[in-house]
């Protein structure tokens, strides 16, 4: 994952795939094959109005949100929690969104951006659940599958049906919970 899309994060496929999905909904294109140039068309800018995504991060998820948005011509507001590293502020900054800096952990951090963004009028494109909030981190989990699909197709280059053992980074869950639906689909209790 390091060489895609420059990023050295597998994040951006969660993220993307859920502003894709975000912004056909808002478009009323549900299902449909939605060409990346017409998202970024003056057509939809002028059908969607001034939009912001926004975001609580511990920095990658906020990196793949802010490449997205600025690929896509939209705002982006990223909160991280103070024990956030320098790199990982400046990264995200480096992909043209606004961060600011929340006392506390990263609970803290989706808190607030929970308040801020009601407020604001932003739009949240969380990797993390709660209450009546579950679509959005819903459509991150399938954009990994991107990244399953071909991790799966390199073992059946192999001549592997399946992985023995799958490592994975567990963090705020998506990723896990990605990959254990996946091959959970593929091999059920196996």
């Amino acid at each position: 994952e390091a060489n895609r899309l420059e990023l050295n994060s597998f994040k951006v496929l969660g993220g993307s795939y859920a502003l894709y999905r975000f912004i056909q909904e808002k478009l009323g294109l549900a299902g449909e094959d939605t060409p990346f140039n017409y998202l970024r068309s003056p057509e939809v800018k002028e059908k969607l109005g001034d939009i912001t995504f926004a975001s609580a991060t511990d920095g990658n998820h906020g990196r793949g949100i802010a490449w997205a948005a600025k690929k896509l011509g939209f705002k982006c507001v990223i909160y991280v929690h103070s024990e956030t590293s320098v790199r990982r502020i400046d990264a995200i900054k480096s992909n043209g969104a606004v961060v600011k800096v929340v006392d506390g952990n990263y609970d803290d951090a989706v808190d607030q951006i929970i308040i801020d963004a009601k407020k604001h009028g932003w739009d949240i494109i969380s990797d993390t659940s709660w209450d009546n909030y579950t679509t959005i981190p819903t459509w991150i989990m399938q954009g990994y599958l991107t990244m399953l699909l071909e991790a799966q197709e390199q073992f059946s280059g192999q001549g592997i049906v399946k992985p023995t053992h799958v490592f994975v980074q567990a963090g705020v869950g998506a990723l896990a919970a990605a990959v254990i639906g996946y091959y959970h689909s593929l091999f059920g209790e196996k």
